[in-house]
């Protein structure tokens, strides 16, 4: 099996510490995710006397209440409706997303998720099976609420492995990929690889994720936790204030047990060749 490193940059703060204390992933929203776009599903009007017609067999009732024309009307008002739109995209908020990266020396999200290079870069143990990226949260025979939870909702497709994985899957940027949503469609269940679709323009983000569909997260927060050993590696920017340095490195060796195997960076800008460099603290003690 191979091992390798993914990254979350982050922002120190009271939410960043907490998860590095606690030990858990947290799953973010459409909502809040930067990219407007992001995870969202265009949606195709049924215009066309035929299809609507269709549309009256497969669901009778809708039959009982409009017209053809009648039906087309209502849907062209939906597409300038405020509430529906925003019902829309309240049925989006069940679906909750992991980012993570294999790229830790990218100016463009140091500067943007890593408070420009006062924050970290959190680097996570990533197995790879074949062409499967995971990340192994524990054995199954220690069930708990979360494998369970995990377990129901088939985020975990290596069922013939002792271990429980979420799976991370990267990043698609190219949004003719996208499959619109329509009420005749025979498969909805392929509009779900829209959660793994983004525009070219976040490619240097070189993007894996987990996506996690829970409603009954949909107004809460959405969790994982993680086994001290998914812990591998933090970078610190070269910005980075010491004395938060010191507050994130006492936290991890208080509360991991595998602290000798955690290494700490830093990240630096190499003016000569243009790029940043990562270099190990070796003043840490361990």
């Amino acid at each position: 099996m191979d091992i390798r490193t993914f990254y979350k940059y982050k922002t120190i703060n009271e939410y960043t510490l907490d998860s590095l204390k606690n030990k858990y992933f947290y799953y973010s929203q459409q909502k809040q995710l930067d990219d407007p776009f992001d995870m969202y599903t265009p949606v195709d009007i049924l215009e066309k006397e035929k299809e609507i017609r269709e549309l009256f067999k497969r669901y009778p009732d809708l039959a009982k209440i409009y017209t053809v024309d009648s039906y087309r009307k209502k849907q062209k008002e939906a597409q300038t409706d405020e509430d529906y739109h925003k019902r829309f995209l309240e049925s989006t908020q069940m679906f909750h997303v992991l980012c993570l990266t294999p790229v830790c020396d990218n100016d463009v999200m140091w500067a943007l998720y890593a408070n420009n290079y006062k924050g970290i870069a959190i680097g996570y143990k990533v197995g790879k099976e074949s062409n499967n990226y995971f990340i192994s949260l524990g054995k199954k025979r220690e069930i708990n609420h979360q494998r369970k939870f995990l377990l129901e909702q088939g985020c975990d497709r290596f069922y013939e492995n002792p271990d429980l994985r979420i799976i991370l899957t990267p990043v698609i940027y190219d949004l003719s990929k996208i499959k619109r949503f329509n009420l005749l469609m025979d498969n909805y269940e392929e509009m779900l690889e829209n959660e793994f679709i983004k525009k070219t323009l976040w490619s240097f983000e070189k993007e894996f994720r987990s996506v996690i569909i829970s409603p009954e997260h949909r107004d809460k927060h959405l969790k994982i936790y993680y086994p001290d050993e998914a812990l591998s590696e933090i970078i610190f920017g070269y910005k980075t204030p010491d004395t938060d340095i010191k507050k994130v490195i006492d936290l991890v060796k208080k509360e991991y047990a595998n602290i000798d195997k955690i290494k700490f960076f830093k990240i630096v800008p190499n003016i000569n060749k243009s790029m940043l460099e990562k270099k190990t603290l070796v003043f840490i003690e361990r």
